[in-house]
């Protein structure tokens, strides 16, 4: 069996075009997610996000944000919110 491997600029296409939630985890800050829906995202992974919401793990807070652009070196992990 051969696998495919899926580059990160498809699969975050995926999340564009799916229309889904989804949860963004950061490099320097591990306190803290952000979730929301994929509204545009550039070569250098840089996304933009709308109806976001920052969960603080820390004090177990959750901030409504709204739009909000976030930096894609910043970025560790992406992926589906599951509610």
């Amino acid at each position: 069996m051969k696998k495919i491997m899926t580059q990160p600029i498809n699969l975050i296409y995926r999340y564009l075009i799916s229309e889904k939630r989804i949860t963004v985890y950061f490099k320097t800050n591990t306190f803290i997610q952000i979730r929301g829906k994929l509204i545009g995202f550039d070569e250098y992974m840089n996304l933009v996000m709308d109806n976001t919401e920052l969960k603080d793990l820390k004090w177990n807070r959750t901030y409504t944000i709204g739009l909000c652009m976030i930096k894609g070196h910043e970025i560790v992990e992406i992926k589906n919110v599951v509610e």
